[in-house]
């Protein structure tokens, strides 16, 4: 026979078992919903910067347009005032015509400092 005191002793025991299996849910729930928000925010982050990189990739190849253009305006330039002007990779051959002097000289790679803006290195003519 189920006394009063043992149907609430049963009722008490299951109130607390669907209560930690609730909390373990929601626990669950709300530790998925912020992974999940962070990963968005996340995701969104580098969508942002891979829309500037884009953007600032854009630009550097018209800069490089715009100075190879220069280049080719100062070779044409001085190839009208008797000087062959050569580039290839990373060696440059100047001839003149009038002493019929050759000079060589390596290009070498910028030079980074501190402040991030680029320093070329001087070309060492032989």
């Amino acid at each position: 026979m189920v006394t009063l005191s043992n149907a609430l002793s049963i009722i008490n025991m299951l109130l607390m078992i669907f209560g930690i299996v609730g909390g373990l849910f929601a626990l669950r729930h709300g530790s998925l919903k912020a992974a999940n928000e962070v990963q968005e925010r996340a995701i969104n982050a580098l969508q942002a910067e891979l829309a500037t990189v884009r953007l600032r990739l854009t630009d550097l190849q018209a800069e490089n347009g715009r100075l190879k253009h220069i280049v080719a305006t100062i070779v044409a330039a001085l190839n009208n005032c008797g000087i062959e002007l050569s580039i290839n990779g990373d060696m440059v051959n100047i001839k003149s015509d009038q002493n019929g002097k050759s000079t060589t000289a390596h290009i070498q790679e910028a030079l980074r400092p501190r402040s991030g803006k680029l320093l070329a290195a001087p070309a060492q003519f032989t």
